[in-house]
């Protein structure tokens, strides 16, 4: 085989072998606001979360720093490989701090789900996450000014779902 066949052969192959992760990085997740109807999206290609005429910049943490997570425009982070019978208390990363307060049972697209509640606090308000680790981020609240706006996923997968999540929903046609 030729050395130019060979480099698309080994080309092609890691991307096949690494597709589900290229996939996952190349999607955008909506929320709505339950009230309003306005969208908030996190777009994980473009790094960027934004909603309405908001945009900001945000970091996707590597896989290999052991957590799911966005920091900047609305900071959140969940370890990777969360234990749902015993989850940590507390953890932070790169200077941000997350609280785990409880685990709440809701009703999501017609699915029972045990939803993870994550709070993260700063001068500017309270930022609270409802997380499934097969469904990703399901819900978020922010709270500034005595004023709450709560966001739900417009989709089956939010950000950080398991990658069969994703799977599924392809499969699905959605």
């Amino acid at each position: 085989m030729s050395r130019p066949a060979l480099w698309i052969l080994v080309l092609f192959w890691s991307l096949l072998v690494d597709s589900p992760a290229r996939a996952l990085d190349s999607v955008s997740f909506e929320y709505e606001e339950i009230e309003s109807g306005r969208v908030a999206m996190i777009d994980v290609s473009g790094a960027v979360f934004s909603n309405q005429d908001i945009e900001k910049e945000i970091y996707i943490c590597p896989e290999s720093s052991g957590y799911h997570c966005m920091l900047g425009g609305l900071p959140f982070a969940i370890p990777r490989y969360l234990q749902p019978l015993s989850p940590p208390d507390k953890w932070s990363i790169r200077g941000y701090e997350f609280h785990h307060a409880g685990i709440e049972k809701r009703e999501v697209l017609g699915i029972a789900l045990s939803l993870h509640r994550i709070e993260f606090s700063d001068p500017g308000g309270t930022v609270w996450y409802l997380y499934s680790p097969e469904r990703g981020l399901v819900f978020f609240g922010v709270r500034s000014n005595g004023v709450t706006s709560t966001y739900a996923l417009r989709s089956a997968c939010g950000f950080a779902a398991d990658s069969n999540c994703h799977a599924e929903q392809k499969q699905r046609g959605e």
